[in-house]
């Protein structure tokens, strides 16, 4: 089950890709 801050530290690590 992926956690809400979890989806904030892929789109951070997407975003700073």
């Amino acid at each position: 089950m992926k956690t809400p801050i979890n989806a904030l530290l892929e789109a951070s690590l997407l975003r700073d890709a």
